[in-house]
């Protein structure tokens, strides 16, 4: 009987990390994801690059609280300089092209943004250093946070 339970019990545990749950994966519940993915629509709209941070930290690709550097060139994103996982890549470089051209640039602009680990209360906070306004130009747009859209001509 003890091992029918013992047996039982490990089958449930390795059931359960298999199976798909997110907030494992990530730590973030399903309705703070809504929210996050909420805010990463308004960034998005204005024109904050950061915009696909956030939907990153939602995917599970940068953790909260860790240094990262996302990158895009090409329309082609990478993270610390490692490619996206194959089934995410091509809706992120997607994204990011339209971003980019809704903003100004063509298929060769590039932006990246680099951060010592980004904290839910900047995300949702409009006036945080995160989701500062931009500064433009012709050639360059940056935020004082440290990120970057520029085209590579």
């Amino acid at each position: 009987m003890r091992r029918a339970f013992l047996t039982l019990t490990v089958c449930l545990f390795v059931g359960l990390l298999c199976t798909d749950n997110s907030y494992a994966a990530t730590g973030l519940s399903d309705s703070m994801k809504h929210e996050l993915m909420r805010v990463s629509d308004i960034m998005y709209r204005q024109g904050d690059n950061n915009f696909i941070v956030v939907d990153a930290i939602v995917d599970g690709l940068i953790p909260l609280g860790v240094y990262y550097k996302l990158s895009c060139k090409n329309s082609t994103i990478t993270i610390n300089d490692n490619d996206l996982p194959a089934n995410l890549a091509s809706s992120y470089n997607d994204k990011a092209l339209r971003f980019i051209i809704h903003n100004g640039g063509d298929g060769t602009s590039s932006f990246s943004v680099r951060c010592d680990g980004a904290k839910l209360s900047d995300i949702f906070d409009p006036n945080s250093t995160m989701r500062q306004s931009w500064v433009h130009s012709d050639t360059i747009r940056v935020n004082t946070a440290g990120s970057v859209l520029s085209s590579s001509h």
